[in-house]
């Protein structure tokens, strides 16, 4: 499934099983060498248009723009970001591992190398609730009883 991140983009944003994500980042052979955890399928576009602005993507230069553009983001906690090992962390607070995401939850992906740009529902829901120390709960008892 494709969808148009924005009329004057013409990157698209797929659907994808995180595993697929996780493993690309994991690959020292792939250009991605950072997942940019969005809060909200809207500003996906938004960060993407930013990114694609800066000339050289790969580039040192490019990836110290791209911390500056993306700080704000990530100080008013609409960005999260998983890193591949090895590489510099600036906000270590604000880095997620991969392993904190289900494999097969499933996200919209934005890929525009050295990045993944990508949404997964109820993410940033699910970590304010660990934070408040909260934990999700279903909404029935799942117990089942047995008579003997």
């Amino acid at each position: 499934m494709k969808e148009r991140i924005s009329p004057s983009s013409d990157q698209r944003v797929h659907s994808k099983q995180f595993r697929v994500v996780a493993r690309t980042l994991a690959n020292p052979e792939s250009p991605i060498r950072c997942i940019l955890h969005i809060k909200s399928l809207d500003l996906l576009g938004e960060i993407a248009q930013q990114l694609e602005s800066l000339q050289s993507p790969g580039g040192d230069q490019a990836l110290s723009e791209a911390n500056r553009i993306l700080e704000d983001y990530m100080r008013q906690h609409m960005l999260l970001v998983s890193l591949r090992e090895g590489i510099a962390n600036r906000f270590p607070q604000l880095t997620l591992p991969t392993s904190a995401i289900r494999p097969s939850a499933w996200c919209k992906v934005l890929y525009l190398p050295p990045f993944y740009l990508v949404h997964t529902p109820g993410l940033f829901e699910r970590i304010s609730l660990e934070k408040d120390g909260c934990e999700e709960r279903p909404a029935h008892s799942q117990r089942t009883r047995f008579k003997l």
